[in-house]
């Protein structure tokens, strides 16, 4: 995310802890704290007043919204942590439109706010390991696919190399194209002319078969005869 809302109280170490992974962790996420009591009868008021005053940011912001909320606070007793149960604040958590994660108390404690955020976190600083991922993990990422994409380019290349060269072995020059019709039209010329004197001499058998003939029929040697 790249604007991450915190509700939390001013005063206590959760919003440090937060403060401190995230910066570690995801330098280019801004931060923001949405002050709220955690503690207390006047809490459950306090945290739906935070959570309208988000709402009301993003309106007024919406070049800059808030991308997700951290709703957290540090480990106390049950009754510290009493204004999570509160059913107003429970409803406030349901219907909320962006994203809410819990991270109230250590990983043994429970609220009913717990159950109606979209995710809980088992203490604030989980919830801010949750929302952002290592930089030094998304440089890695990015290296990967670096790697990848190269082998990708370089196999297509290859590819298309292998294409090319069996493309080059299928054509022919211009010189050799020519020579190639004119050893065709010496084919085709020889074939007619051994077609043309075979029709000759069929011919020449004809016409002296014709002379025979018409010898045979000569008035001079019937009357003769």
């Amino acid at each position: 995310p790249r604007h991450i809302g915190v509700i939390t109280s001013e005063s206590t170490a959760a919003f440090q802890d937060i403060l401190t992974t995230i910066q570690r962790r995801a330098p280019i996420s801004q931060v923001t704290l949405i002050p709220a009591t955690v503690q207390g009868d006047t809490a459950p008021r306090a945290l739906i007043n935070a959570l309208q005053n988000a709402l009301e940011f993003n309106n007024v912001n919406p070049q800059n919204s808030f991308d997700v909320i951290l709703m957290c606070r540090g480990g106390g007793s049950i009754e510290d942590l009493w204004a999570f149960n509160n059913e107003s604040l429970a409803r406030e958590i349901f219907d909320y439109p962006i994203p809410i994660i819990s991270g109230v108390g250590h990983e043994i404690d429970f609220t009913i706010a717990d159950f109606v955020a979209d995710l809980r976190a088992p203490t604030p600083t989980a919830a801010a390991e949750i929302i952002s991922t290592s930089y030094e993990e998304l440089l890695g990422n990015l290296e990967y696919f670096k790697s990848n994409l190269s082998n990708l380019i370089q196999n297509k290349i290859e590819q298309l190399t292998q294409r090319i060269d069996f493309l080059e072995k299928g054509l022919v020059s211009p010189i050799q194209r020519i020579a190639l019709q004119f050893d065709l039209i010496l084919a085709l010329k020889n074939r007619l002319q051994i077609t043309i004197t075979s029709q000759l001499e069929k011919y020449q058998e004809q016409i002296k078969s014709y002379k025979q003939n018409l010898n045979h029929l000569n008035p001079n040697e019937i009357l003769s005869r």
